[in-house]
């Protein structure tokens, strides 16, 4: 058995002659027959059922002579049938479904389309964007065939793209002050009109270096005759300056030459020869020993000094138990004088607990 094919609303439209704007005012009228079924949400219908639609309204099918030309569907009786006298038409006369023969005006088609999709790549927007400005009936003009099914009209579109290059931006009359109390907040703070104000940095505080020399006054002087080594206490009496501060020295490999390691301890003639030729004070150190140690090294010169791996050291400001640092932008820096003073620090605790554990020993 050979099944009859059927036909969609584009089909239907052409078979009969019809265009857009006639088919729906068929449509609107209730004259359209009945559809078969739904494919991809467009109505079906048979050939029979076209041709028995063309015979009823004395419509042409496609590829007949047009006898009777194309009439629009008014609710408005025809011209032979309106009455000239003052006599009023009677009650019964239908007013539904009558053919008008004048033309109707001509109306401009917007047959081109756009899909969603098409519209949100022309002009840069999301569907989401574009529901919201169907909402607010702010959207390009559309036509609604089923939920999922819209169109848009290709004119509208390409108006919008030529006038602004995307979908304009929309705020609301509140949006809108609230911008524009902002923008004047903003321009009194900083104090000049129109000028953006300069980027915020961060300026630490300068705090009290940690190789400041002490006071000499406290440590004292000292006056040491004989040419033999003196420990380390009595050579810092002497040059006026903290012990922990010579130590430092040491360790960094400046300052005046130490006589012996283990223990620590200076000659005389080394001490004032070092005074002398720096020409300090009681209570001072050389200049390019101090420039020396203020100076900020970053991280793998940091390794180096203190013997310990990068990633020991980034764990050791993660924890707070390492020699003191601080940020130079991106970059964590330390000072040479801090290393220095922390690997004292270390060393003196080793002396610490050697000394504690000797006595207990003992």
């Amino acid at each position: 058995m050979q099944i009859e094919a059927l036909l969609d609303r584009t089909d239907f439209a052409q078979t009969a002659g019809l265009k857009d704007m006639e088919f729906q005012g068929y449509a609107n009228a209730g004259l359209i027959p009945a559809c078969l079924g739904f494919y991809n949400g467009q109505p079906l219908w048979k050939r029979a059922d076209i041709a028995e639609f063309c015979a009823r309204h004395q419509l042409p099918l496609a590829g007949e002579p047009s006898s009777v030309p194309h009439m629009a569907i008014t609710n408005e009786p025809p011209a032979s049938q309106v009455t000239t006298s003052d006599t009023p038409a009677p009650l019964d006369t239908p007013t539904v479904g009558w053919v008008d023969p004048t033309p109707a005006p001509a109306v401009p088609e917007r047959v081109a389309t756009m899909t969603i999709q098409q519209v949100c790549q022309r002009l840069g927007c999301s569907p989401a964007t574009l529901a919201k400005r169907r909402e607010l009936d702010l959207a390009p003009g559309f036509v609604k065939h089923s939920t999922r099914d819209i169109r848009y009209y290709a004119d509208d579109v390409e108006a919008i793209y030529a006038e602004h290059g995307k979908l304009p931006r929309h705020y609301s009359a509140d949006g809108l002050a609230a911008i524009k109390a902002n923008t004047a907040k903003a321009r009194a703070a900083i104090g000049t009109k129109g000028k953006a104000p300069k980027p915020f940095q961060y300026q630490k505080p300068p705090a009290t270096p940690l190789l400041e020399p002490g006071n000499s006054g406290t440590v004292g002087q000292k006056t040491v005759i004989s040419n033999a080594a003196v420990p380390l206490d009595d050579a810092a009496a002497h040059l006026g300056i903290d012990p922990l501060m010579l130590r430092i020295l040491h360790k960094a490999g400046v300052g005046p030459k130490a006589a012996s390691e283990q223990p620590l301890a200076y000659k005389m003639c080394d001490l004032n020869a070092y005074s002398t030729e720096n020409g300090l004070q009681p209570g001072q150190i050389a200049r390019p020993d101090k420039v020396y140690l203020d100076q900020r090294v970053r991280i793998p010169e940091a390794s180096t000094i203190t013997h310990l791996t990068q990633k020991a050291l980034e764990h050791h400001r993660a924890k707070g138990t390492g020699p003191d640092w601080e940020r130079q932008g991106i970059f964590s820096v330390y000072k040479r004088g801090d290393l220095y003073a922390w690997l004292v620090g270390k060393d003196m605790l080793a002396e610490r607990a050697y000394d504690e554990q000797h006595r207990r020993a003992h």
